[in-house]
């Protein structure tokens, strides 16, 4: 697994334990475990930490939100199709020992804010979205009720299991 962290945030982050979290995350949700049939001998996942001008950018660019935010996630195409066909389980070891799942971007500023209002430090706040921007590259989203409630159901799991192995619970 390889996960590849650029801070470009101006903050002093503990960027060990963020990519410990990251892999222990893609293995615990078991999603990509045997995926249509295939074990992946790579998984790409590219996390950058950014300041308050960058996310703002990024998140008008994308979004059309001008607006700063706490995460934001791309996912790669690659891997949304092979979701959604059975080629690889077909097709054993062509082309699918790989993926690329995609970057996630997050802004320490807001989420700093929203850690305050969550009762949360900063590194735990930063924990929970990185949880969140990595389900979102998994297929999970948040826009409907139901959604919604299988995702966040998913992250408490995946953040208590967390906080357990390291033993901060």
């Amino acid at each position: 697994m390889e996960i590849n962290i650029d801070n470009r945030s101006g903050r002093e982050l503990p960027l060990e334990h963020i990519e410990a979290l990251a892999a222990f995350t893609i293995k615990e949700s078991g999603l990509l475990e045997g995926f249509s049939g295939q074990q992946f001998d790579r998984i790409e996942l590219s996390l950058s930490f950014v300041d308050t001008d960058e996310i703002t950018k990024l998140n008008g660019e994308y979004r059309s939100k001008p607006q700063p935010t706490d995460v934001l996630s791309f996912e790669m195409d690659d891997f949304l199709e092979l979701a959604q066909t059975d080629d690889a389980a077909a097709n054993p070891g062509e082309g699918a020992s790989g993926i690329l799942l995609g970057d996630i971007v997050i802004n320490p500023d807001v989420a700093e804010k929203h850690a305050v209002i969550e009762e949360l430090d900063l590194e735990e706040e930063i924990w929970v979205l990185v949880i969140h921007g990595i389900l979102h590259l998994l297929g999970y989203d948040h826009m409907e009720a139901d959604e919604a409630s299988i995702m966040e159901e998913l992250e408490d799991r995946l953040f208590n299991a967390w906080l357990e192995k390291t033993e901060r619970s």
